[in-house]
């Protein structure tokens, strides 16, 4: 799967409109897994669970895995009003892919692997926005 991964933040934020039940994913990821759901309600966060076929609001499916632009996620019941719905990529920061020293090079894999390097980036670029940093011209 080879895809184009925009300048976009892996990370959005959506405060629901009551009844609302799915949410943009404006930026790449390779597989349903690699997103994370937060609903923060009242000043509390829960971390929604995938499922196919999900049958609460606690619950959210996925479409666009390993599309260029991103995709969707729906939830299996409705939100309410006032709900905020943080969205982000989660990759872990691994490689997965080894090439061998002779015999055919399989370039798919090589853009694969090359996509996902970006994406992790993005993700500590992101990860690095919410830290405290220190200017440029602290000793």
């Amino acid at each position: 799967m080879s895809i184009t991964i925009s300048d976009t933040t892996p990370r959005v934020q959506y405060t629901a409109s009551g009844g609302q039940t799915a949410f943009s994913v404006p930026f790449e990821f390779f597989a349903d897994a690699d997103l994370v759901v937060i609903k923060t309600s009242g000043g509390t966060d829960t971390t929604l669970s995938l499922a196919s076929s999900p049958s609460s609001a606690a619950q959210y499916s996925v479409t666009g895995a390993g599309a260029s632009g991103g995709g969707s996620i729906t939830l299996g019941g409705a939100s309410t009003n006032g709900d905020i719905y943080t969205i982000y990529r989660e990759l872990p920061i691994a490689r997965t892919t080894d090439f061998s020293a002779s015999g055919s090079f399989p370039v798919e894999t090589l853009n694969t692997e090359l996509d996902k390097i970006v994406a992790m980036s993005q993700q500590l670029e992101r990860d690095l926005k919410f830290s405290p940093k220190a200017s440029a011209s602290t000793s």
